[in-house]
């Protein structure tokens, strides 16, 4: 349907321009041009156009740096090993934390760091923290 409306578009412009017959002179001595009022138009909006697309890369290539420096910092974010990504996320939060996930913390703070069982403790690390998300903490009547 919007193909049609193109057309359309395109058909009714086209009517129109046929129907102008002006012309617009553009003198730079010693030399003159006479333009068609109707390319005159053309020209002038592309000029637009591109004027500002030429604005626009100008001001992104301006914003590079705080560009690269946001990236980056998302970068090392990201580089924080997952059970300490859990933690950062955790303080981040303004509520404070329940009984479940300081336990979960408790027990996976209890594995040596070069002990085998780390990986296992992590996973369940992640599974205790899902769950204490998950189901709300029971509150003393």
């Amino acid at each position: 349907m919007w193909v049609l409306a193109v057309f359309a578009l395109a058909v009714g412009l086209s009517l129109a321009a046929h129907l102008n017959d002006g012309y617009a002179i553009l003198v730079f001595p010693p030399y003159r041009a006479e333009l068609s009022l109707n390319l005159a138009i053309l020209l002038w909006i592309a000029g637009f156009v591109l004027g500002y697309m030429l604005l626009r890369m100008v001001a992104h290539t301006l914003r590079l740096p705080l560009y690269v420096r946001d990236f980056r910092a998302r970068s090392v974010e990201l580089a924080v090993p997952g059970v300490e990504r859990h933690r950062l996320v955790f303080e981040s939060r303004p509520k404070p934390y329940s009984r479940r996930r300081v336990a979960a913390f408790k027990v996976y703070e209890r594995v040596p760091a070069n002990s085998p069982l780390k990986r296992n403790a992590e996973i369940q690390l992640a599974v205790d923290l899902v769950l204490a998300a998950a189901v709300p903490e029971a509150r003393p009547a």
